[in-house]
C-alpha cells in the first residue's frame, strides 16, 4: 500500500465507510472466533455464556474463543443473541449428578407413564447427537452415517413434544423455541450449518395426505450423510443432526429414507382416570400433586443444561467405544434376522446409549430389561416391516391384513361405514379364478380383492394411499397374481351392513354374516385380482414368525468385536444377571465426570427410586443446619437448586455447604476411589467475566426468592466472623461477578494421588489469536463496558 500511496487521504470518509470497505476485503477466519456454536476444532463446546469440555466449565477467554455476533446475524437464517445456547453453570459434579438421577429415575417415570422408555430414547438420541462429528467420521466402526430421529404419535397428549423439548433444553436452548414443522429445507440446513453437534428439534411436522414428501426425502439423506447443499455461490452442509416430532410417519414406501432414521413411537398415555364421584379433598390432593410435578418438571428441564458437560464426556480415551457399539449392532442384527443392515446398526447405536445412561443414573436391572423389551417388541417389528417389506406388494398385503373385517385386529368394525370396512363387498376367500383345471381348483386357494374399493378403505383407515393403476402394474409382474372376475356382495341392491338379525336375551342384535352364509341373490360379478393364498401368507407369516422368534432375545449370544471378550450373552451381562460381572461396554463411564458417582469407580447414594431416599453424611448435615440452610433433602429439590444457580458463575460464599461439599454417603468399596469431603471439588473463584452482555430475559424464575430467604436465615444465624486480613476482606466484599478478569476451569473431583488442589491460583488468561472481540457496539450504540 505504501509503495503506491504515501498517505491515505480519507477526505469525507467516516469510520463507518472505512469499516464497510474493510469488510469487503478477503481474509481467513481467525481460529479463535467461532463461526458455529457447539463443538470447535479443539473439541471444546462453546455456548453463549460459557464454554465446556473434558467435564469442566470455562469462560470464553480461558477456552481461547470469542464470539462476534455479526457472524451469526448476517446469515439469511441467523441466530440472534437471545437465541444463543446458554447453560446453567453448576461447577459441582455431585450436584449435577443428583439432578440427573432425580430426573431419570423419579420425575420422568411420573411424567411420561407408559411412554417412559420412548422419552428416554429421545433424550439419548440428543446425547448421541453430541458426538455427531465422531459418528460421521466413522468411529462407530460400521459406517459413517448419523441417524436423524422421527418421534411420532397418532394420539394427542402423549408427551412426545415434551420429550423432544427436554433434549433441546439439555443442549442449552431452554429459552429458545423449537423450529416449527413448516420450516423449509433450506432454512433447516442453514441453521444446522451454524451449530455443530447440537441436534436441532423441529416440532410438529404436518405430513401430506399422501404421506410422501420429496423435500424430507432429500433432507433425511442430507442429514444422514452430511451432504452439502449448493445454491448458486452458497454452499451449506449440516454439522448437527435433527429430532422431528409429528403425528404420523412420512415416506413409508421409501426404503432408503426409512433405513436412515430412528423411528420412536409414543403410545396413547395411560394414566389414572378421574373418578366420577371424586370428593373435594381427593380433587385437592390430585391437583396439588399435578402442580408439584409441573413445577419440578419446569425446573429440571432448565437445570439439565448444566449436564451437557457430563454427557459429552461419555467417551473411551476421547473416542467412541466402537467395540461396544458394534456389539449392540450385532445383537440387533441377530434379533431381526438381517446382517449388515443399516437400520439395525443405527438401533444398536441407540441401544448402547440407553444402556449407558440407565447405568450412569443408577437404574436397576428391571429398567435395563425394559430397554431390551422396548427395542425388541416395538422397534424391531417396525424395523422389520420397513426394511424387509418395503416393496409395494408387501406393504399392500400387510395393510390389507390389518383392516380385514374377518380378522381380529380390532382396527375395523365389521358393521362399520362402507368406506371403512373391508368385507365381502370388496374381498372373497372362497372364489377361484376362471380357467383352472379341476386339480388346481381343489388344491390351490386364493384371496380375491376389488383393488379400487380396497384402496379407499386403506386410505380412510390407515392413511395409506395406494394408486390402483400402480398396483395393477406391479401385480402383472407376479406369477401368483391373476386378474379376473368374481362374485361380491352387491351393496347397490342389498342392505348395509352385511348383517343378520338375531334374537338374544329378548332383543334384536345385528351380527356379521359369514362368507359361507352369502346367497347368490346377494352377489354381483365384479372385476378383481386373485392372489394365491400360500404366497400371500408367506408375507404375513414372515412378520408373525419374526415377532415370535424375537421373544427369545434373552438367549442371543454374540461374538464380541473386542478381541479380549469372545462370545457372550449381551442381555445377561448388561442387565447384571451374569456371574461374570458387568458388561465391558460400561467402561466409557469409568472415564466420564460421573465415574465416582455411578458405580464404576464408586457409588454415591443420592437417592433414587430403588432405595427410596438419599443417605447424608451427618457432619455435612450439621454444618448445613448450623448456617441456616435447612435439610439437605430440601436443598436438592430441582426448584431449590435452580434458585441458587443461574447462567452466571456462582459465588461459593453464597452457597450452602451441601452444594460446595459432597453431602452424600458413598459405597467406598475395596477397589473404589475415595470421594473426599474437602478436596473433592475445585472451589469457585470469586467472579469471572461473562463474555456476552446478559440478555434482558436472563432473570431467574420465581424460586429465586427461596434462595434469598435461605441466605438471609443463614446470615442471621452465623456467628460474627473473625477480623479478616486486608486481602481476605477484599475477597469477602468482592465486586459483582461481571467485573473480574479471569477464572479457572471448574468442576471435577480428584483422587488422593492427584496433584494438590490449587483452586486459589488463577489460571493464566490466554489471549486468542487475531482476536475480534464481541465487545463491539450493540444495537443501542453502547459498548459492553458502558453497560
Amino acid at each position: 500500500f505504501k509503495s503506491h500511496h504515501s498517505h491515505l487521504d480519507t477526505g469525507v470518509m467516516t469510520l463507518d465507510h472505512l469499516g464497510a470497505y474493510m469488510l469487503a476485503f478477503q481474509f481467513p477466519l481467525p481460529d479463535s472466533v467461532i463461526t458455529q456454536f457447539g463443538r470447535q476444532k479443539g473439541g471444546v463446546f462453546v455456548a453463549g455464556n460459557c464454554a465446556y469440555g473434558n467435564g469442566e466449565f470455562y469462560t470464553h477467554a480461558d477456552a481461547g474463543y470469542s464470539i462476534v455476533p455479526k457472524f451469526f446475524t448476517n446469515q439469511t437464517n441467523g441466530i440472534e443473541r437471545d437465541d444463543y445456547p446458554r447453560h446453567i453453570i453448576i461447577p459441582y459434579p455431585h450436584v449435577r449428578y443428583a439432578i440427573g438421577v432425580r430426573l431419570w429415575t423419579d420425575i420422568m417415570p411420573r411424567f411420561f407413564h407408559n411412554n417412559l422408555v420412548a422419552a428416554r430414547a429421545t433424550f439419548c438420541m440428543a446425547i448421541a447427537g453430541m458426538q455427531a462429528s465422531k459418528i460421521w467420521a466413522g468411529q462407530t466402526g460400521f459406517g459413517h452415517g448419523m441417524p436423524f430421529t422421527w418421534v411420532f404419535s397418532t394420539e394427542p397428549n402423549t408427551g412426545k413434544t415434551e420429550a423432544a423439548l427436554l433434549a433441546q433444553c439439555m443442549l442449552g436452548f431452554f429459552k429458545t423455541g423449537a423450529f416449527t414443522g413448516d420450516s423449509t429445507k433450506p432454512a433447516i440446513i442453514e441453521r444446522l450449518s451454524l451449530q455443530r453437534d447440537l441436534s436441532l428439534v423441529i416440532d410438529d411436522v404436518v405430513t401430506h395426505s399422501s404421506g410422501e414428501s420429496r423435500a424430507y426425502a432429500t433432507l433425511g439423506r442430507t442429514l444422514y450423510d452430511q451432504s452439502s447443499r449448493t445454491v448458486c455461490t452458497r454452499t451449506h452442509r449440516p454439522y448437527s443432526s435433527a429430532i422431528f416430532t409429528s403425528n404420523g410417519t412420512i415416506n413409508d414406501n421409501d426404503k432408503a429414507f426409512m433405513s436412515r432414521m430412528i423411528l420412536i413411537n409414543f403410545d396413547a398415555l395411560s394414566e389414572e382416570r378421574v373418578p366420577r364421584n371424586e370428593t373435594q379433598s381427593q380433587q385437592e390432593v390430585r391437583e396439588a400433586r399435578d402442580t408439584h410435578l409441573t413445577s419440578e418438571w419446569n425446573a429440571v428441564r432448565e437445570l439439565m443444561s448444566a449436564l451437557a458437560v457430563d454427557f459429552e464426556s461419555i467417551l473411551l480415551d476421547g473416542k467412541l467405544d466402537k467395540h461396544a457399539i458394534q456389539d449392540c449392532a450385532t445383537f440387533m442384527q441377530i434379533a431381526i434376522g438381517r446382517y449388515r443392515d443399516r437400520n439395525a446398526n443405527l438401533w444398536g447405536l441407540l441401544l448402547y446409549y440407553m444402556l449407558l445412561t440407565n447405568y450412569m443414573f443408577q437404574c436397576d436391572a428391571e429398567d435395563q430389561e425394559g430397554v431390551f423389551e422396548w427395542m425388541i417388541s416395538s422397534v424391531t417389528r417396525a424395523a422389520f416391516e420397513y426394511t424387509n417389506h418395503a416393496s409395494l406388494i408387501d406393504q399392500f398385503v400387510l395393510a390389507v391384513e390389518k383392516v380385514r373385517a374377518d380378522k381380529t385386529s380390532g382396527l375395523v368394525n365389521p358393521l362399520g361405514p362402507i368406506d371403512q370396512t373391508l368385507s365381502w363387498d370388496k374381498m372373497r376367500t372362497d372364489l377361484q379364478p376362471g380357467g383352472l383345471t379341476p386339480f388346481d381348483s381343489g388344491t390351490i386357494r386364493y384371496i380375491a380383492l376389488r383393488i379400487d374399493a380396497t384402496c379407499t378403505v386403506l386410505e380412510k383407515v390407515l392413511n395409506q394411499k395406494y394408486k390402483p393403476s400402480v398396483l395393477q402394474h406391479a401385480f402383472d409382474k407376479l406369477d401368483w397374481c391373476v386378474r379376473g372376475f368374481g362374485k361380491f356382495y352387491d351393496t347397490a341392491t342389498q342392505p348395509w351392513p352385511i348383517a343378520r338379525n338375531e334374537y338374544v336375551n329378548g332383543a334384536n342384535v345385528s351380527a356379521p354374516v359369514a362368507e359361507g352364509e352369502l346367497e347368490m341373490s346377494m352377489l354381483k360379478e365384479r372385476k378383481c385380482v386373485y392372489f394365491r393364498l400360500d404366497e400371500w401368507n408367506k408375507i404375513v407369516d414372515s412378520v408373525e414368525r419374526t415377532c415370535r422368534d424375537i421373544v427369545d432375545y434373552k438367549s442371543i449370544e454374540i461374538f464380541s468385536r473386542c478381541p479380549k471378550i469372545g462370545r457372550y450373552n449381551l442381555f445377561e451381562l448388561a442387565c447384571g444377571h451374569s456371574e461374570e460381572g458387568d458388561w465391558f461396554g460400561y467402561r466409557a463411564l469409568v472415564q466420564c465426570t460421573f465415574a465416582k458417582f455411578c458405580g464404576t469407580r464408586n457409588l454415591l447414594y443420592v437417592g433414587n427410586h430403588v432405595d427410596g431416599g438419599m443417605q447424608v453424611k451427618p457432619e455435612i448435615s450439621v454444618l448445613n443446619d448450623a448456617v441456616g440452610f435447612g435439610p439437605i433433602s430440601e436443598l436438592y429439590k430441582p426448584q431449590v437448586i435452580r434458585s441458587f444457580f443461574d447462567y452466571d458463575w456462582p459465588d461459593q460464599h453464597e452457597l450452602p455447604p451441601a452444594y460446595v461439599r459432597v453431602p452424600f454417603k458413598s459405597r467406598n468399596g475395596p477397589d473404589d476411589d475415595e470421594i473426599m469431603d474437602n478436596n473433592d471439588v475445585v472451589l469457585v473463584p470469586e467472579s469471572p467475566p461473562p463474555s456476552l452482555p446478559p440478555s434482558e430475559d436472563d432473570e431467574g424464575p420465581a424460586p429465586v426468592s427461596v434462595a434469598q430467604m435461605l441466605r438471609e436465615m443463614a446470615r442471621n444465624k452465623r456467628a460474627p466472623p473473625p477480623e479478616p486480613e486486608p486481602e481476605e476482606a477484599n475477597m469477602t466484599t468482592a465486586t459483582p461477578l461481571s467485573s473480574c478478569e479471569s477464572r479457572a476451569p471448574l468442576g471435577d473431583i480428584t483422587n488422593d494421588d492427584d496433584a494438590p488442589n490449587v483452586a486459589n491460583k488463577s489460571r493464566k488468561r490466554r489471549r486468542p489469536k487475531n482476536l475480534i472481540d464481541d465487545e463491539a457496539e450493540d444495537e443501542d450504540g453502547n459498548t459492553e463496558e458502558e453497560e
